[in-house]
C-alpha cells in the first residue's frame, strides 16, 4: 500500500526536475546565442563612414516612427 502512495510523489519530483531542466536549458542557450550574435549586431548596427553618430541616432528614430525614413 505504501508503494502507491510513493510512486506518484516521485514521478511527480521527477516531473518537476525535467521540467526545471528543460526551462534552465532555454535559459542557457539563450544567454549563448546573445552572447554570441551580440557582436554582429554591433556591427551591423552603426552609422556609415560618411554618416555622423547624431545623424544615424536620427535616422534610425525616424525610420522607427515611420518606414518611409528607413
Amino acid at each position: 500500500m505504501t508503494e502507491l502512495f510513493n510512486k506518484p510523489s516521485e514521478s511527480r519530483d521527477s516531473s518537476v526536475l525535467i521540467h526545471l531542466s528543460e526551462w534552465l536549458e532555454m535559459i542557457c542557450m539563450q544567454t549563448l546565442l546573445t552572447l554570441a550574435l551580440w557582436p554582429l549586431k554591433l556591427m551591423y548596427k552603426r552609422p556609415r563612414p560618411d554618416e555622423t553618430w547624431p545623424a544615424w541616432h536620427a535616422n534610425q528614430k525616424l525610420c522607427r516612427i515611420d518606414q518611409r525614413f528607413c
